[in-house]
C-alpha cells in the first residue's frame, strides 16, 4: 500500500491500536528447541492476479527466511499476528482500471509453532467491498464455513534475527477456495479471514517483511479481537519483548495472494471512424476520460458528451468550457457489459490538447475545432494503452 494510505490508516485507527492485540512474542525465542518439519512444498502459482509481499527477506543457506528484526534499530517483538478462534485478520487489494478479475483462490501464509508438517486444516473467508472496520457489503463467503484447500509448506521459515537457523516456524501456504468464482470490477476490495490447525499454537501470520535497512511500516492490515484495529508491530527498546514492555510500533501488512484470471474491459469500437461521428462500444464497469486544453493554448473551448443505451451513463452530460491549461473529466459507467453510443463533440479549440485514459499515459494530439474526442481514443487504443496495470509481486 502507498505511504499516503498508510498515513490515512494510522490516523483513522490510531485510537484503536492501544487495544489488546493477539500475537506471538519473540520473548523466549533464544531458548527454544528446534524441530525439523517435512512434507510437500506448495507448487509454484500459475494464475496469480495479485501478490502482496515480500514474504521473505533473507536466507539460511539455500532456505528462504522471514526475519523478525528483534535487535536495534528495529527492536521488533512480534513474530506473527494471531488469526485463530474469534480473532480475524484483514487486508486489501486493488483490481486495476481496465480489468475484470475472476477470483478462484485466496492464499494466505501462516504457521503453527513446532508443527512438523503442514497443519492448518481450516480457514474461513469473506471478500468485502470495503474495510471491515466500516460497513462494507459481503461479496463472498462468511465467518463460519471452512473453505481451505490443500495446505502445504511454503519452503520458508519465520525466524528472529538472533536465531536465524531455527526451523520450528515453517510458513504454510494456505489456499482458501472461492467457489463459485467471484467476478470483480475495478476497485479496492478487502479479504477477512481466520484459520485453525492441528497444533496447539496459533495459527499465526507473519508480516510483510521490512527491507532490513530501518524500522518502517509495511502495510495497513487489520486485526479483530473485540473490534477491528490497525495491526501494529510490537516494539521494545529493552529487547526483552515482555508483554509489559512492548508498545505499538509501525503498522504492518500481511502477505497474501489472489489467484484467478483477468480480462480487459471491453474496448470501445469506433463506428464510424470519422472526426464528427458518434461511437459505439462495449464497456463493463467504469472508465474516465480526461480532456485537457494543454498549457500554452490561447483559446477557451467547449466539449459536450451525450450517451444512449440501456444501463449506461456519462457524468457530467452538459457542455463544459475548458480554459487554456485546464482540464475536465467525463466518466462513463456501465452496470454490466453491453453496447451503448457515446458522442463527444469538441468545439473552438485548434491548439494541441491531451487526452488521457485512466489506465494509460497522456498522448499529445493536434485537434481541429470540430474533431471528436473518440477519434483520439481510436489512436490511443492502437497504442495499446488499455493494458493491465502492474500489481505487486513477491520477491
Amino acid at each position: 500500500m502507498s505511504k499516503i494510505r498508510i498515513v490515512l490508516f494510522a490516523a483513522l485507527f490510531a485510537p484503536l491500536i492501544a487495544q489488546a492485540q493477539s500475537f506471538e512474542s519473540a520473548a523466549n525465542v533464544n531458548s527454544e528447541t528446534n524441530v525439523v518439519p517435512s512434507g510437500p512444498i506448495a507448487a509454484a502459482p500459475t494464475a496469480v492476479l495479485f501478490d502482496q509481499g515480500p514474504l521473505t527477506n533473507g536466507t539460511n543457506g539455500a532456505t528462504p527466511i522471514s526475519i523478525l528484526q528483534n535487535v536495534a534499530p528495529f527492536n521488533y517483538c512480534t513474530l506473527g499476528a494471531s488469526g485463530a478462534g474469534a480473532t480475524r485478520l484483514a487486508e486489501d487489494f486493488v483490481v486495476p482500471a481496465g480489468q475484470t478479475w475472476t477470483i478462484d483462490t485466496i492464499t494466505v501464509f501462516g504457521y503453527q509453532t513446532s508443527a512438523v508438517a503442514a497443519s492448518i486444516n481450516n480457514a474461513t473467508l469473506r471478500i468485502l467491498d470495503g474495510s471491515p472496520a466500516g460497513t462494507p457489503a459481503t461479496l463472498f463467503g462468511d465467518t463460519t464455513t471452512n473453505r481451505v484447500g490443500t495446505t502445504a509448506l511454503s519452503g520458508a521459515f519465520r525466524v528472529a534475527s538472533t536465531t536465524p537457523t531455527l526451523t520450528n516456524r515453517a510458513i504454510q501456504a494456505i489456499p482458501i477456495t472461492v467457489a463459485p468464482a467471484l467476478v470483480l470490477q475495478p476497485g479496492t476490495y478487502w479479504i477477512d479471514f481466520n484459520a485453525a490447525g492441528t497444533v496447539a499454537s496459533g495459527p499465526f501470520f507473519p508480516f510483510v517483511v521490512p527491507n532490513n535497512a530501518a524500522p518502517a511500516a509495511t502495510g495497513n492490515a487489520l486485526q479483530f479481537t473485540t473490534a477491528w484495529a490497525a495491526l501494529a508491530m510490537g516494539v521494545d527498546p529493552t529487547l526483552s519483548c515482555a508483554a509489559a514492555s512492548t508498545t505499538p510500533g509501525p503498522l504492518q501488512g500481511l502477505p497474501f495472494r489472489v489467484d484467478g484470471t483477468s480480462a480487459s474491459l471491453g474496448a470501445p469500437t469506433i463506428t464510424p471512424a470519422t472526426p464528427a461521428g458518434a461511437v459505439s462500444f462495449t464497456l463493463p464497469g467504469t472508465r474516465s476520460f480526461v480532456f485537457n486544453n494543454a498549457a500554452g493554448a490561447t483559446a477557451s473551448g467547449t466539449v459536450t458528451c451525450t450517451i444512449s443505451g440501456a444501463g449506461f451513463s456519462v457524468t457530467p452530460i452538459t457542455t463544459q468550457t475548458i480554459a487554456p491549461g485546464a482540464s475536465t473529466t467525463f466518466t462513463v459507467s456501465a452496470a454490466a457489459a453491453g453496447t451503448g453510443t457515446l458522442s463527444c463533440v469538441v468545439q473552438g479549440i485548434a491548439q494541441p490538447v491531451v487526452y488521457n485514459l485512466t489506465a494509460g499515459a497522456p498522448v499529445a494530439l493536434i485537434r481541429t475545432p470540430t474533431l471528436s474526442l473518440w477519434s483520439a481514443l481510436a489512436l490511443l487504443m492502437g497504442l495499446g494503452l488499455f493494458g493491465a496495470l502492474t500489481v505487486r509481486r513477491f520477491s
